[in-house]
């Protein structure tokens, strides 16, 4: 009885982090293979022989849904906290969006159903690219695999879980921008020197011309630092996977 309430804990965990962790949140992903990804982790990690005993399950039906609902936000909030990994470069392709005037055509996220912009889209399209070619997902079920034994199935809620999520959290928005600061720049030099144009030259229509030399400045610094780019969104994935590792 203890193993089977051990494979449906560990089911709880597994599904809800899959179907919370980003890039296999929303409907990019058919259902079958959430659900049938979810049940051979299930089965792989249930006949993993343990470090301890097994729980038991309570006797009331009201402990075994407060156990379950645990599990479930327990695998909720670990999905949510370690795809802060992938952010860094959205906010860096909304910023640079925001300088180009691009905010306006809102399309929709390739990895949820928020809406996005066309560089957001680009910076998105990267980050989840470099997420497979750098191993990434290998790391994120060596991060489901530890929490077995850091919180095994069962037990209480980790205190340290919420200084993780703040710090994580925290540090999203300052990669990202670091990540488009060199684009950022060069756009943030080009406002300015058109609101000097416009101040020295009232007649010129500031939103006539001033958007077109935007666009035409921001696509051509994206195409000159495409490599330093990649190279930072390397460069965060991998700091932000170390950190959660360290921690």
């Amino acid at each position: 009885m203890n193993d089977v309430w051990n494979g449906v804990l560990i089911l709880m965990r597994t599904a809800s982090f899959i179907a919370a962790f980003p890039p296999w949140a929303g409907r990019s992903l058919p259902q079958t293979v959430k659900v049938g990804l979810a049940i051979a982790l299930t089965v792989f990690w249930t006949l993993q022989p343990g470090e301890g005993p097994l729980p038991a399950a309570p006797e009331m039906l009201a402990g075994i849904a407060i156990v379950c609902v645990r599990e479930v936000m327990l695998g909720v909030v670990m999905a949510q906290v370690i795809g802060l990994v992938l952010i860094p470069p959205r906010i860096a392709g909304s910023y640079v969006a925001q300088e180009m005037g691009l905010t306006f055509a809102a399309l929709t996220s390739p990895m949820d159903q928020h809406p996005s912009d066309p560089i957001a889209q680009i910076f998105d399209a990267i980050a989840l690219c470099l997420f497979f070619v750098l191993d990434a997902h290998h790391f994120v079920f060596r991060i489901l695999d530890v929490s077995w034994r850091t919180t095994p199935v069962g037990s209480g809620w980790p205190t340290p879980m919420w200084a993780r999520c703040a710090m994580a959290s925290a540090g999203a928005v300052e990669v990202g921008l670091m990540i488009a600061a060199s684009v950022a720049v060069l756009l943030l030099i080009v406002t300015v020197w058109m609101a000097l144009a416009t101040r020295m030259a009232p007649q010129m229509h500031l939103f006539a011309w001033g958007s077109a030399i935007r666009i035409i400045v921001g696509l051509g610094a994206l195409i000159a630092y495409l490599p330093d780019l990649l190279l930072a969104c390397a460069r965060s994935l991998l700091s932000r996977q170390a950190e959660f590792l360290v921690r």
